[in-house]
């Protein structure tokens, strides 16, 4: 009778615990993708600081990250790329710019750039990548689709070009418990 009593209290602390550490956990955000390019049957060739990869997309959503698919011949390069979302193509403003290293990328796999833009519902934005090499030996590519959506434009500097970047779009969400 004792052991019972005592596996009782066991389980009872085991399901506080539970449910404890969920309730943790529910202040904490995942990633959910909204918005998703999936076709990859072209790449740009080498993409250096002489050349801007830009998506014009109609934005449906706040985004918390977007994941790009680079190309990257199968090395391990070691110059930067630029991420950068503007408004306004014509104005120096820009909303977010992230740099980082290509040495982390890794070949056709989707490689996520955190960035935090709210109150952007219904804008247009500008996705702009480059690279800051001229060594077209040490650089990445991109990959794009031949498919477009009617929101989107993609362009090779200021050349409209058919298709659309293989990237996709991602919005916090919280996970765990709501109270």
């Amino acid at each position: 009778m004792k052991n019972a009593k005592k596996y009782m209290y066991i389980f009872i602390a085991y399901i506080l615990l539970i449910v404890v550490l969920y309730a943790v956990d529910a202040n904490r955000y995942a990633q959910k993708t909204y918005y998703e390019q999936k076709e990859m049957t072209t790449n740009f060739g080498a993409i250096t600081k002489e050349i801007n990869v830009i998506e014009e997309f109609q934005c449906k959503e706040d985004i918390s990250s977007i994941d790009l698919v680079f190309g990257t011949y199968n090395k391990k390069n070691t110059n930067n790329v630029i991420v950068q979302v503007k408004e306004d193509l014509s104005s120096n403003e820009t909303l977010v710019s992230k740099t980082f290293n290509m040495k982390n990328i890794k070949d056709n796999v989707p490689y996520r750039v955190d960035i935090s833009l709210e109150n952007i519902k219904d804008k247009k934005l500008y996705l702009i990548i480059t690279t800051d090499t001229m060594d077209e030996g040490n650089t990445i590519t991109l990959w794009h689709g031949k498919k477009k959506s009617k929101d989107s434009k993609l362009f090779i500097n200021s050349d409209e070009i058919d298709g659309e970047l293989k990237f996709s779009l991602n919005k916090k969400q919280k996970k765990g418990i709501r109270w």
